[in-house]
């Protein structure tokens, strides 16, 4: 083969992760305390070290893909979740927002992964389908599984579609807080209306709670 035959990825998606030393235990007690999938306020006490830690990576993910000031990036929703197996969570993806990012304060050896897929995994699975593979590349996955770990903090494009397994452990002790990253041309009054607790696509996101006709947003 010819040196000057080169490979390299195309319109590549990324998986960042990095293990943090803040007050777990805490971030774990406040999330027991709230309603999962419904937004909390940013400026809550017990989550502020995750929101200040992904507020300074803002820059970081700017700078991979080439954003100037104009896009002024910023935090706009977080939510808690806990691990339930009778209602795991289903295929989603934030498809308003350019950055999701999820803490894992508490989780154990049964917690279950978190699943992210690749956006072409249809057409690819038709083309080259998985029985043909002898092994996994960057180019032939069609998903990818994330272990939680306590202090475990990822992040991926809100575009990708995941999910947690379903097959949840009802043994499975495992927190977490979500957040996006939102660029300029989105509204804040636009989120405010998508996670409305009485809109229909709250529904869509699966972040309706059972307390909706108690809601102050009726």
């Amino acid at each position: 083969m010819s040196d000057n035959f080169y490979v390299e990825p195309l319109f590549s998606n990324f998986l960042a992760s990095e293990i943090l030393d803040i007050d777990d235990d805490k971030i774990t007690k406040y999330i027991k305390t709230v309603e999962p999938g419904i937004p909390l306020d940013l400026n809550q006490p017990e989550i502020h070290e995750v929101v200040d830690h992904v507020h300074n990576l803002i820059p970081r993910f700017m700078k991979l893909y080439g954003l100037g000031s104009k896009a002024k990036p910023r935090i706009t929703t977080c939510w808690a979740n806990r691990s339930n197996a009778a209602e795991p969570l289903k295929p989603h993806l934030h498809g308003t927002h350019w950055i999701s990012v999820v803490y894992y304060p508490e989780a154990d050896e049964e917690s279950p992964d978190l699943i992210l897929k690749n956006p072409i995994t249809n057409v690819m699975e038709y083309a080259v389908p998985y029985q043909y593979h002898e092994y996994a590349t960057w180019y032939n996955s069609g998903r990818i599984k994330v272990s939680p770990k306590k202090g475990l903090m990822i992040a991926f494009p809100a575009w990708l579609e995941h999910w947690v397994d379903p097959e949840c452990p009802s043994t499975s002790n495992r927190y977490s807080l979500a957040l996006n990253i939102t660029l300029n041309h989105i509204s804040d009054q636009y989120i405010e209306d998508i996670y409305h607790p009485n809109n229909k696509l709250a529904e869509m996101y699966g972040i309706v709670n059972t307390l909706r006709d108690e809601s102050p947003y009726k």
